[in-house]
């Protein structure tokens, strides 16, 4: 690959949860130029299929197989016992997820019409795959500093090493994390992280070729649970304009080379926040775009009760033991919150009187106000 086309992807490295770096050695250093949303990854995001392993402090093993093909994507997940594993399949707005034991599906779920775009739902692909991808995509455009390039056996890798905080909800030490991003896709090919002297994720991704069973039926045993329905339907604005009970806006300025994927709105918004502690929405609208890998997601909902409350005290995409940094930024009259954390892409969430707006993508603050800034009322 030519040191041309690896500068244009524009990764950089970012000390999520400490602004302390371990600086990489033997290699040369990709520049970032300019910041706007400048990297293209070069991967079809519907023909990518990945097997991820990982080992963690939390089991012994965990195999994770993500597919997908279109908007439809399977996530296989097995713990200990190789005879019992979980399954996760997500196709057009319905996830079901089951417990699999010898090859059949028990203890069956499903869930209906669940938007894609955070804090209502994402696809799987951006946490188990890119989750540690986003915030360093991100942090090139706050204009930090570059990732190295390194040569591991024939692949082009983006390397950082990163000094993470003790996690005393969780029970983790300080210790640091070594990232590695595919020079061309930038999937993270192997995630290693140390804590008092300990290796507590050892994380490794290697593509294959689709297999046949990949998207085969698996057969069912048991009664499953009654189906829930989210409400989620893909509606252009101007149709969800009239079924929601506030202003539907879309941006007038989005990233370079993002294209609008889908658009939708729900009756409700589901309950956020850490544990689901925020109530539920007076109606919810969802725009996604896409280029590449990436995705960015607005989201506009109407408050109720103590919605108003929990909106402004805290982060709507918070979750237990999780960590963010945050800031504030103008958007219009309004102050928007802006944080990233060591994991999935960063967002900004604000409020105008009853109506509450989040954007979530792999950018700077002032990138994803600026869209924010954008935004124009639709009209029905």
């Amino acid at each position: 690959m030519s040191r041309t086309r690896i500068r244009r992807l524009l990764v950089v490295l970012v000390p999520i949860a400490v602004a302390v770096l371990v600086a990489p050695g033997g290699s040369n250093a990709v520049a970032a130029e300019g910041t706007g949303a400048g990297f293209r990854a070069s991967v079809d995001v519907n023909e990518l299929h990945a097997t991820m392993r990982s080992e963690t402090r939390f089991s012994d093993r965990e195999v994770v197989v993500v597919h997908w093909r279109g908007d439809r994507l399977r996530r296989i997940s097995a713990y200990g016992m190789p005879a019992e594993r979980s399954l996760t399949e997500y196709a057009r707005g319905t996830t079901v997820f089951s417990t699999l034991v010898r090859g059949q599906a028990r203890r069956i779920s499903t869930d209906r019409g669940m938007s894609t775009a955070p804090p209502d739902g994402s696809p799987l692909m951006d946490w188990d795959l890119m989750r540690f991808a986003w915030p360093l995509v991100a942090h090139v455009r706050r204009g930090g500093p570059p990732l190295a390039e390194v040569r591991v056996g024939t692949r082009d890798l983006l390397r950082a090493t990163t000094r993470v905080n003790a996690n005393e909800c969780a029970g983790l030490r300080a210790g640091t994390r070594r990232v590695d991003l595919d020079a061309s896709t930038l999937v993270p090919v192997r995630v290693i992280e140390r804590r008092g002297g300990r290796t507590t994720l050892d994380l490794r991704v290697t593509t294959r070729a689709r297999r046949s069973a990949d998207f085969a039926r698996i057969p069912t045993t048991g009664r499953g649970f009654a189906p829930i329905d989210h409400g989620f339907r893909y509606r252009t604005p101007t149709q969800a304009a009239s079924l929601v009970p506030f202003d539907v806006a879309m941006p007038a300025t989005v990233p370079d080379g993002f294209t609008l994927f889908r658009t939708g709105s729900a009756a409700q918004g589901r309950m956020l926040g850490p544990e689901g502690s925020f109530a539920r929405s007076r109606g919810a609208y969802f725009a996604t775009w896409r280029r590449g890998l990436e995705e960015l997601h607005l989201t506009i909902r109407g408050a109720r009760g103590t919605l108003i409350r929990d909106w402004d005290a805290s982060d709507p995409f918070g979750v237990e033991c999780g960590f963010a940094a945050s800031s504030t930024i103008g958007v219009g009259s309004s102050t928007a919150r802006y944080a990233y954390g060591d994991d999935g892409a960063p967002r900004l969430w604000w409020r105008n009187g009853t109506t509450l707006y989040t954007l979530s993508g792999a950018f700077s603050a002032e990138q994803l106000a600026t869209v924010a800034r954008s935004l124009v009322t639709v009209r029905d």
